[in-house]
């Protein structure tokens, strides 16, 4: 199907609406988002699948909406779909408290590309986690590029790009697996934690965020910001000013937010040995920060990606990172069929 310069969101979905296939659709130019997912904890969607579709330039009057927006729902499977030139969000998954949340979502192999246009504070996909639980959500094998942001100072002049990562760990969001993916170009970083825990971030490509690859946050509770890890990741900095882990609080940094921060591999272009001798996290230097106990496996070489994937040859295979898998791997098309 065709859904062109409809007044709100494409295709709404509620009331136990569940076990549906959402395939192959042409969302563009609407007024709010593409699909809509809600209800209650005892009445949100369950078992959706929602795969191959191309949705882009939306949010044509309302600028807070989604490619796939979950504000309940469970067990959606979003998979194998293009999303781009929105002013907000890729996708988002809402908890707000436990009688209205998302979980055990799957977002993976989708090209997400040119969020976040006209909003900040914000991600190409985020999860929201205020009911402060796991949630079992997976993001996986997404292609994710060019999350920008757009603000307004005290002058009302504009700022942009401002304030957006890859992937948003929003408000105590935990439990969630980020494996596979590619974070190319988000303005303030690949994935950002504020103040969740549990969550695992292994395997990924973060390449060329001007600001920083991470960034974690303390929430209302200092205590929640706990045992998430890092591991086997392959980092390309393509900016001397680029941090590795940015700590946004004015209170000290506490190393017990994460579990482990090992086995990966940095690469600066043109100087790698600018990895070495700045400060690019919480505790300082490179050197600082193995210190302290995290990166003692890890190394600081050419990653050798070529077309978003490792040569054969990569020293990235000696610490057990894998080949990356992302949408290019879908042998059918986008959108709405050739009848």
């Amino acid at each position: 199907n065709r859904f062109l310069t409809l007044g709100g969101y494409a295709i709404r979905m509620e009331q136990h609406s569940s076990d549906n296939q959402i395939s192959h659709n042409l969302i563009e130019e609407v007024g709010g988002g593409g699909i809509f997912l809600s209800g209650s904890s005892a009445t949100h969607p369950i078992r959706n699948t929602i795969s191959h579709n191309i949705i882009r330039n939306c949010g044509v009057v309302f600028k807070h909406v989604a490619g796939v927006l979950c504000s309940t729902a469970e067990q959606t499977d979003i998979f194998h779909n293009k999303i781009y030139n929105m002013p907000r969000y890729g996708v988002s998954l809402k908890s707000a408290n436990l009688s209205n949340m998302s979980k055990n979502n799957k977002i993976h192999k989708n090209e997400i590309s040119n969020t976040n246009q006209e909003t900040c504070d914000s991600g190409a996909i985020e999860i929201l986690g205020r009911a402060k639980v796991n949630t079992g959500d997976i993001v996986a094998a997404n292609v994710i590029i060019n999350s920008g942001g757009l603000t307004t100072d005290e002058k009302s002049v504009f700022r942009c790009p401002w304030e957006t990562w890859g992937v948003y760990l929003d408000d105590y969001a935990s439990g969630v697996s980020i494996t596979g993916n590619i974070l190319s170009k988000c303005t303030s970083g690949g994935v950002f934690i504020h103040g969740g825990k549990n969550n695992v971030i292994s395997n990924n490509i973060f390449a060329d965020n001007p600001k920083s690859q991470v960034m974690s946050q303390v929430a209302d509770d200092p205590q929640f910001l706990r045992n998430n890890t890092f591991t086997k990741n392959a980092i390309i900095f393509s900016t001397p000013d680029s941090s590795l882990l940015t700590n946004v609080n004015t209170a000290p940094w506490a190393a017990n937010s994460l579990t482990k921060w090992d086995s990966n591999i940095y690469y600066t272009r043109g100087n790698n040995s600018a990895m070495v001798n700045r400060n690019l996290t919480p505790v300082g230097s490179f050197q600082d920060w193995q210190s302290k106990g995290f990166d003692k496996l890890s190394k600081t070489e050419d990653p050798l990606i070529q077309n978003n994937l490792f040569s054969p040859n990569s020293p990235a295979y000696q610490l057990g990172i894998k080949q990356i898998s992302g949408p290019a791997a879908c042998s059918e098309t986008y959108g709405p069929r050739t009848p």
